[in-house]
């Protein structure tokens, strides 16, 4: 038995010697080079005209939101990152940002290209950083664009251009996904306000009304039924229990809050109960 067990332990270990060469071998195989690209570029241009479908929008690092609103600091910032593939990450790696407006020069002069109407933002009221790391270990490095949020606001419907290109001395760049062409239209700052209504039931009671929100470009919503209730759902029922002619009106709160806020008023709706 004894005999047994000791040749049933050096199986075993022979076992693990081989299996440990086997990974060894694999380790220690070539792979390829690792590059930086902007994952924000695969999308082509990175245009932000609408509002997050959600007020408890956050950026997902590696896949960041087309914006958020720093109203204490008065910025519109764009969350932007370098990515690094492949699988060596033994070392951090320095990348340097640049602004890019050549680009978007070509870009508006080409057939195909951006509108004419679209401007290049200004450097005075955009700040970028100028290198971003990406730690030992990583494969992200997260910046940010931040833009003046009074510029914006002051520029009503206007639409705002600029390149972001991304350069390093010690990695390679993935040159078809180095730049970041990002296009602001202003009129998302400014929510419009509307609604419509229908008559569901009446009752000797009771009218319960349906009303429908085509609001644009918001984020909350109040609503007044002009009875003394209101609510702040997206689209309400609301039951009247007198007849009458009701004001009611529906606040829009747009993505810096009451700053812009719009109000779509209607003063004729009228109930009859039976």
């Amino acid at each position: 038995m004894k005999r047994i067990l000791f040749n049933s332990i050096k199986l075993m270990v022979l076992v693990i010697f081989l299996t440990s060469c086997g990974y060894e071998e694999i380790i220690d195989a070539e792979y390829p080079d690792p590059v930086i690209y902007m994952p924000a570029a695969a999308r082509g241009m990175f245009v932000i005209n609408n509002v997050p479908g959600r007020p408890e929008f956050h950026p997902t690092p590696g896949y960041p939101s087309r914006f958020n609103i720093d109203v204490d600091n008065n910025r519109f910032v764009v969350p932007l990152s370098v990515y690094r593939s492949g699988f060596e990450h033994s070392q951090s790696v320095d990348v340097d940002i640049h602004a890019d407006t050549d680009t978007i020069s070509q870009l508006i002069s080409a057939e195909e290209g951006l509108a004419e109407n679209v401007g290049i933002l200004p450097s005075q009221h955009y700040s970028l950083p100028s290198s971003v790391t990406v730690q030992r270990g990583d494969e992200i490095g997260s910046f940010s664009m931040e833009v003046d949020l009074d510029y914006l606001l002051a520029s009503v419907d206007t639409v705002f251009a600029l390149g972001v290109r991304i350069s390093s001395d010690q990695i390679e760049v993935n040159d078809n996904l180095g730049t970041t062409i990002i296009i602001i239209h202003t009129r998302i700052l400014y929510p419009q306000a509307a609604f419509g209504y229908s008559i569901a039931t009446v009752t000797p009671d009771t009218a319960q009304v349906n009303f429908e929100n085509n609001s644009i470009y918001a984020m909350r919503y109040l609503w007044d039924f002009g009875d003394g209730n209101t609510d702040t759902v997206r689209a309400p029922v609301h039951y009247y229990t007198e007849s009458g002619t009701y004001n009611v009106s529906l606040t829009a709160i747009g993505v810096v809050g009451e700053i812009t806020q719009d109000v779509a008023d209607t003063t004729f709706i009228e109930i009859l109960l039976e």
